[in-house]
């Protein structure tokens, strides 16, 4: 608490001896002969940089998910900075100024706050500094170059660790994705350019100070009084200005400064001080359009099933507008899994937008039914094929015809063999199952994840199991979701030991029961489309998808039923976000592992955000456990 006093203090006494050599009645008199127009565009600049100095908080609460409206953030912030940046004391004036502003806050979530908002306007004045020294080349940096390579490295592992979703520290906040970077440096750059803008229009007329010169030198002042701690940087701002711009305009500068200094930081404080005093205790936190939470919690199967698949690796539930859908999410992607889980599709992909941007990602359609893909073409959306999935009748399944010639020969194979199928009831022979698995894993290397199951008894204990002995010993089995009248093909597991046509003998089982069972369709799951003829985008996303996948050999396995081939779809908002999304779940495909450490979006689940990893995690065992067998 005493270092900002201390170092006020220490920077008067330190300009007071440059002041010596100054006339300050001229100084005075430069000040008094500013045009109205030049008080104008210098107000003018102000309010714009207030306004993207609102921006900030509005970003953070997005990033946190406090639930506060944009409006009430932007305000919040807007006067918590103005008066800190004023007063000085910066964490605790501006923590007690947004506690005041916004009742839904605890006192220490508003200092948690902004101590967020301080650090994340630090970083970026660090980047947008050193690029506009790199850039106008001012003169008073000495070793350019290695600031540049500092610069590149330390942007660099900024976004490595963004795209990762990696953490600072074991309690400090998680290293936020670009789409929070993003906005948080255009808005500095915004801010700190017509702060300076001011400063160069408040400049007596004749001064001959070019402002690729100013603005370099202004960003550098403003740093070292932010860091200084004193009411307005005040002392460390001007010595830092005059020392790095030519000391004979020190009288013109000290005049562009005094008036800086009046209209930028006391008439802002001054205003700041309404809204403050006016501040009521209501709640401010916005009613939000929707809910997340997690999947461990229960997935609503039956349009579905195969979202049961969102049980692992921190799968999400959204709710709004009578919508359920079932979402995946990577470090800048809210992704919904197939069809709607519950409700209408008239609002779904206002749903996620909306869910997508409150949550501060993008929002991506992915292995969409054909009829959702036309509803967002027509909404403007980027729409391309990337899967087919391999549907059948099972009411109408026979394995007569030429178009079965090949599953007929796998299936004699198997007969001849001596292989046995069976339903798994009760009990699964779980070290069998799991022998079975690590030999098939050993075999055909890591399994894939994101949209497809993972091995794991509990989640299988929710699943319908078939298994295939040869003799006494168990050489495969497969797994699948069922609901009323779709079954859905997860998991196919065989050992080295398993003969031919071993995984045909086991779904055709699965067929002829579905078929007792009046099940309407049976679904080998989505095989992802071959690059083909397709060009740009969807050929990009179609390769993407194919090799994160491992889908080589498959569609000639599900093309042996002869099955009814129909599309699936991926789409995005804009073009530009495809390639980023489409790397992001191609790699949350191939090493669901990887996902495990990211940040969920739960800013609007339930329970509080605060546990909700723990909770999931935790829970997800006893979920599985009670599944019906």
């Amino acid at each position: 608490m005493l270092l900002p006093p201390v170092a006020a203090i220490a920077c008067l006494w330190l300009l007071s001896h440059r002041l010596d050599a100054v006339d300050l009645p001229r100084v005075w008199d430069a000040v008094a002969n500013l045009s109205l127009y030049q008080w104008v565009l210098g107000a003018l600049a102000t309010l714009g940089s207030l306004a993207a100095v609102g921006r900030y908080d509005v970003v953070i609460h997005r990033a946190l998910g406090t639930g506060i409206s944009a409006r009430a953030a932007g305000r919040s912030g807007m006067a918590a900075i103005a008066l800190s940046q004023t007063i000085g004391f910066g964490m605790l004036s501006g923590a007690l100024v947004r506690w005041r502003m916004l009742p839904g806050l605890s006192l220490w979530r508003a200092t948690k706050l902004t101590a967020i908002v301080a650090g994340s306007f630090l970083a970026a004045w660090a980047v947008f500094t050193a690029v506009t020294v790199l850039v106008l080349r001012p003169g008073f940096v000495r070793y350019e170059a290695y600031l540049g390579m500092a610069l590149l490295l330390a942007l660099a592992a900024v976004f490595y660790a963004a795209s990762r979703g990696y953490k600072i520290g074991r309690f400090a906040m998680r290293v936020p994705n670009l789409l929070v970077i993003g906005p948080l440096l255009l808005w500095v750059a915004v801010d700190t350019g017509l702060a300076a803008a001011a400063l160069y229009w408040l400049l007596p007329d004749g001064t001959i100070v070019s402002f690729a010169l100013l603005l370099p030198a202004f960003l550098v002042a403003l740093g070292v009084g932010m860091i200084s701690g004193s009411p307005a940087g005040l002392g460390a701002f001007e010595l830092t200005l005059l020392a790095l711009l030519p000391t004979e305009l020190m009288a013109e500068l000290l005049a562009a400064i005094l008036a800086f200094r009046l209209i930028y930081y006391a008439a802002p404080a001054v205003i700041a001080l309404i809204p403050l005093a006016f501040a009521g205790r209501q709640i401010s936190a916005a009613p939000q359009p929707f809910t997340i939470r997690g999947a461990a919690l229960g997935v609503p199967t039956h349009s579905n099933p195969e979202a049961a698949v969102l049980r692992q690796d921190s799968g999400l539930i959204l709710s709004a507008r009578g919508v359920t859908w079932g979402l995946r999410h990577t470090p800048h992607t809210l992704t919904a899994l197939g069809t709607p889980l519950l409700g209408r599709e008239t609002d779904t992909l206002a749903v996620l937008t909306t869910a997508a941007r409150e949550t501060v990602r993008l929002p991506v359609l992915y292995k969409a039914p054909p009829r959702l893909a036309v509803k967002a073409r027509a909404s403007g959306w980027a729409v391309s094929c990337i899967a087919h999935d391999a549907i059948l009748s099972p009411q109408s399944f026979s394995t007569n015809g030429a178009s079965r010639r090949q599953l007929r020969r796998a299936l004699r194979k198997a007969q001849s063999a001596g292989l046995r199928t069976e339903l798994a009831l009760g009990s699964l022979p779980e070290d069998a199952m799991t022998r079975v698995h690590n030999a098939w894993e050993h075999h055909s290397g890591r399994e894939r994840g994101f949209s497809m199951g993972r091995f794991d008894l509990p989640y299988l204990y929710g699943q319908r199991v078939y298994l295939a002995y040869s003799g006494d010993t168990l050489v495969g089995f497969i797994s699948l979701h069922a609901a009323p009248q779709l079954w859905v093909l997860d998991l196919m597991r065989q050992s080295e030991a398993a003969p031919t046509g071993t995984m045909h003998a086991l779904i055709c089982h699965a067929l002829h029961d579905a078929e007792q069972a009046g099940v309407s369709q049976f679904s080998l799951a989505a095989v992802p489309c071959e690059t083909g003829d397709a060009t740009g985008l969807e050929r990009f996303v179609r390769h993407q998808v194919q090799k994160a996948s491992g889908a080589d050999g498959l569609r000639r396995f599900k093309a042996s039923f002869a099955p009814d081939w129909q599309p699936r779809y991926f789409a995005t908002r804009l073009k530009w976000h495809a390639a980023l999304a489409v790397l992001e779940i191609a790699r949350a495909i191939k090493d669901p592992q990887a996902m495990r450490g990211l940040p969920s979006p739960a800013a609007h689940a339930h329970p509080a955000q605060e546990d909700y990893e723990n909770y999931e995690i935790d829970s997800y065992p006893r979920a599985c456990e009670t599944a019906p067998r």
